[in-house]
């Protein structure tokens, strides 16, 4: 009887879940699961528009600074003498070949409009803004365009100060004057002449000869070199009433600035070098550069402060090349310049809650005002075409923007 009942004792369970155990582990298990994914996928997000924007700022800084670098220094060594250079005929010649005036500007992107706009003929001028001088094709297929900068000046150096001929006109190959203390050899010099009641006459940029010995006495200045030239303006053309002055020297890595700024294709600032020094005229400068925009600045005679420019008008890009005196004059009453950059980020952002990333509007100058109180903002509307596609890479209200602006004081111009 004790065996029997030992034996209908209940057996102990096996260690184990029961189902129910299973599925309430399996589900606490997928939450932690989904929450973790969740929350990467929302640091991920902070994480790529965290970057997008630091790439904007570098990159802002970094354009700006370049931009910075060119601007202060525009006019340096010829706007003490801005009569007789602001607005003459630029004739550069390079190993016997015709830089300025030259076709092969209009060859190159994005500066194909360039001499069409200023009205065929390059003149001297520290700064000219070409008011929409680069169209550009946006995401959604719509034309929009960005303006070009011209900018000249010499490498500062020597004083920049211009030198008399003097006891004889200046022949095809030899310069008389007063004295030659302030060149050294292969100096690239800016000659220009006598002033003119009607606009300046033409000037011409030449090349000391690599043989020059200056001293004491000496006023001859023998020319020779790459950018010497006899076409398509002879320094024999020029007056005894001429001058000339020394604006760099590429054999000590002098380079004077004449380039072309503007925006290309994929977002990228060009420059090209007017001079050709180093061989590559246009080159990339920076990424990212969606639009540039600039207006001129001029100090208020009767108040302090600068008031801004438009473009436009006497402003206008071919009515200061036009050559007369009185553009001249205007191309002097430019004191600094406001530079606005738009810059886009190359990565595509999703919607945040359903909204796109970017405002449906971008401007520029919204504190800038002409010499009558009239606001000179740039307003750059983003277009929503493309954005009910996927993927929505032509929507232009899914990416990160930002805008950079500063005015920049020319500094030689100021002192005239």
């Amino acid at each position: 009887m004790k065996t029997r009942m030992q034996s209908l004792q209940p057996v102990p369970r096996a260690g184990g879940f029961t189902l129910i155990e299973m599925m309430i582990a399996m589900l606490v298990g997928m939450a932690v699961v989904l929450s973790v994914v969740v929350v990467q996928k929302a640091f991920e997000a902070q994480r790529r528009t965290g970057t997008s924007g630091n790439d904007l700022d570098n990159a802002g800084a970094y354009v700006m600074s370049q931009l910075d670098a060119m601007l202060r220094s525009a006019g340096s060594g010829f706007t003490q003498s801005y009569t007789q250079t602001y607005g003459c005929q630029l004739n550069v010649a390079s190993g016997g070949t015709t830089l300025v005036p030259s076709a092969s500007i209009s060859a190159a992107a994005p500066f194909a409009n360039f001499m069409a706009d200023i009205g065929g003929t390059l003149r001297m001028a520290p700064v000219l803004i070409d008011k929409g001088g680069t169209p550009q094709t946006q995401l959604d297929g719509s034309t929009g365009s960005s303006d070009v900068l011209m900018v000249m000046g010499g490498a500062g150096y020597a004083a920049n100060l211009q030198t008399p001929f003097e006891s004889a006109a200046p022949t095809a190959t030899t310069l008389t004057m007063q004295n030659t203390a302030a060149f050294n050899a292969n100096d690239l010099i800016l000659m220009m002449d006598a002033v003119n009641p009607n606009g300046p006459a033409p000037c011409s940029i030449q090349q000391v000869s690599s043989t020059f010995t200056g001293g004491a006495g000496v006023t001859a200045l023998p020319l020779g070199g790459t950018y010497y030239s006899t076409s398509p303006y002879s320094p024999g053309s020029f007056s005894i009433e001429g001058a000339a002055v020394g604006i760099g020297n590429p054999a000590k890595g002098n380079f004077p600035t004449f380039q072309l700024l503007g925006v290309g294709s994929g977002n990228q600032l060009y420059s090209y070098d007017l001079l050709d020094l180093q061989g590559t005229p246009q080159i990339a400068l920076g990424d990212t550069v969606m639009e540039l925009h600039a207006r001129y600045l001029t100090v208020v005679s009767t108040g302090n402060g600068y008031v801004g420019v438009d473009p436009s008008g006497n402003f206008l890009a071919s009515t200061l090349m036009n050559g007369s005196s009185t553009a001249s004059s205007n191309l002097n009453s430019i004191k600094a310049v406001r530079v606005g950059l738009i810059l886009k980020s190359p990565l595509l952002e999703k919607l945040v809650n359903g909204n796109h990333v970017a405002p449906s509007q971008l401007q520029l100058f919204s504190t800038l005002s002409d010499a009558n109180g009239n606001p000179m903002t740039y307003t750059r509307t983003l277009s929503n075409t493309g954005c009910s596609t996927v993927p929505q890479t032509s929507c232009e209200l899914d990416y990160r923007y930002r805008t950079v602006e500063m005015t920049i004081p020319l500094r030689n111009p100021l002192l005239y």
